[in-house]
């Protein structure tokens, strides 16, 4: 048995795919640390740091820091520090438990407007942390790019990568930090254009298509340099809007998704750093893409019905250098199920994927609402078979 290690040691060692005392258990955890420790008050950034410890939970966490960037085409308010002759203005409907926010902007190329209908604090019935939903998008057609352009920051003028070691300070041996960079669709594209019609423009203004994500995938690749030369060493690159899940197919993934994955990764391993694919949906048909981009951790990687992986068919078929990170179920299994499902289905993921080359997870966040015993046979079992995985 290898010595004992610090998680940020033991989460190294998986993505390099060397052994480790124990299968790394990271799971995406919102309210998983609230609910067992019947804490909602304390800080979750602090419940994390407490619950890596190897007296506690033996949680090996990861944390999450943005660019430094804002993004303008998501935010809902009228700031535009960083931005060039740019003014935004919001107005703001009351709709009941809702209310509807029109933002209007300005730009020298002409005026842009988007509507959005977000839920007032305090009404749980639309989730914890509910995203606005879009009424109008600030992309109507290729008559709005010119004026989009003025809402694409430049990361010359924000401290990039301040967030990513302030978190890595803190944390120190505790978890691994990485910084999160935007697909161009996620949160971009996505965002300023409804995902039907960016379907339907590759089909039939396919020119339109292909300027409008060239934008982004400039922003992209500019975020990430800045960030790479500040020393950052994990790029969380999100991909989720562009998902099987979503409605793109695996040949759509080839022509257009790939190569700009493949140059973002090659930018990635050109400053020593690792890349960290992420995609929360059905994943088994561009597995092999995400290989052959160079990925070094596949993440989410969810079983059925959630998600489409087959865990031994996707280790077999690319785990021998990608190291895979998640799999669990955090509403069917976690949440839905019983304690001795959560305990079969941990034990499960740490045969067919462990022990190296294999951060066990969750396929998302463990939701409110999950049964206390479920999450703490959720962390006991990740530290039980996560041993007995790694002594052979």
């Amino acid at each position: 048995m290898s010595a004992r290690m610090t998680a940020r040691e033991r989460l190294w060692a998986a993505v390099r795919h060397e052994q480790v005392d124990k299968v790394p258990c990271s799971p995406w955890l919102r309210q998983a640390l609230p609910i067992l420790y019947d804490d909602f008050t304390t800080d979750p950034f602090a419940l994390a740091l407490r619950a890596a410890s190897p007296d506690e939970i033996d949680l090996d966490p990861h944390f999450l820091t943005g660019t430094g960037v804002p993004n303008f085409i998501w935010s809902l308010t009228e700031d535009t520090h960083g931005l060039k002759d740019v003014r935004i203005s919001l107005s703001v409907e009351d709709d009941g438990d809702c209310d509807i926010i029109t933002r209007t902007v300005e730009t020298p190329a002409g005026q842009l407007r988007d509507v959005r209908k977000k839920p007032k604090p305090g009404h749980t019935e639309y989730g914890l942390g509910p995203d606005p939903a879009f009424l109008e998008r600030l992309v109507k057609g290729p008559e709005d790019l010119d004026a989009m352009r003025y809402l694409v920051p430049d990361p010359a003028h924000y401290d990039v990568g301040a967030s990513y070691h302030a978190t890595a300070e803190k944390v120190g041996e505790r978890g691994m930090v990485k910084a999160l960079v935007r697909s161009p669709l996620d949160h971009q594209a996505g965002s300023v254009r409804a995902m039907t019609d960016l379907m339907v423009d590759y089909y039939v203004q396919r020119d339109f298509f292909d300027e409008h994500m060239g934008i982004w995938r400039e922003k992209m690749m500019a975020e990430t340099k800045a960030l790479l030369e500040r020393e950052v060493k994990v790029i969380f690159g999100s991909w989720y809007f562009a998902s099987l899940s979503v409605g793109w197919s695996p040949a759509i993934h080839r022509e257009v998704f790939l190569p700009v994955l493949k140059a973002h990764v090659e930018l990635v391993h050109s400053y020593d750093a690792v890349y960290n694919y992420y995609d929360d949906g059905k994943c088994m048909g561009i597995a092999d893409m995400v290989k052959e981009a160079g990925v070094d951790i596949f993440e989410t990687i969810g079983p059925p019905p959630v998600g489409d992986v087959d865990l031994a068919e996707l280790k077999r078929r690319i785990g021998d250098t990608v190291c895979l990170m998640g799999y669990g179920d955090m509403l069917y299994v976690i949440k839905r199920g019983t304690p001795e499902d959560v305990e079969r289905m941990v034990k499960y993921a740490m045969e067919s994927a462990g022990p190296r080359g294999f951060i066990f997870g969750t396929c998302d966040s463990i939701r409110e609402g999950t049964p206390r015993e479920n999450v703490r046979t959720y962390f006991e079992a990740a530290r039980k078979y996560g041993r007995l995985s790694a002594e052979g």
